[in-house]
């Protein structure tokens, strides 16, 4: 809520992306109000691989999320963001959610205020410490259900 600049640009602390990536989602700002990195894009590169079953979960909870919320975006989790600081500021200010499912809030907020939403291919890397556990998108499911509910008591 702080930050000066025009653009706002975030990234996950594990290291997933090389820095080059920042100026490539950094650049897309103002063509779009909001730009994400895109795992998914057919242009990606993995420079480490992902595995198969983190691939499959990945590409169902996308689904999920697009379905439950309409955000029509292919990578809603990437770790990797960038924003028109008002865009931000706006979309920072009254979140509900302070874990990992404020991007799904973020990205739905900014579809009902009409902010565009573009994605960008990235480079990037598996990495295996990662949080994600087995158990993670049951747990996932339900938080998203609830953020739903959440969303519409509010509109």
């Amino acid at each position: 809520m702080n930050s000066t600049g025009k653009k706002i640009v975030f990234i996950d602390g594990d290291g997933a992306f090389p820095p080059t990536e920042i100026l490539k989602v950094a650049e897309q700002i103002g063509t779009y109000d909001i730009v994400l990195g895109m795992k998914r894009h057919k242009q990606s590169q993995w420079i480490t691989p992902e595995s198969k079953l983190r691939k499959l979960l990945g590409k169902y909870f996308n689904l999920f999320v697009n379905i439950l919320f309409h955000i029509q975006v292919k990578d809603c989790l990437c770790g990797l963001k960038g924003f028109k600081n008002s865009v931000a500021k706006d979309m920072f200010s009254h979140l509900m959610r302070n874990d990992w499912i404020f991007d799904v809030e973020v990205l739905y907020k900014a579809r009902k205020k009409g902010y565009t939403i573009g994605e960008v291919p990235v480079k990037l890397y598996y990495v295996e410490d990662s949080k994600f556990r087995i158990l993670d998108p049951i747990k996932m499911i339900f938080k998203l259900l609830r953020l739903r509910y959440d969303l519409m008591r509010r509109q």
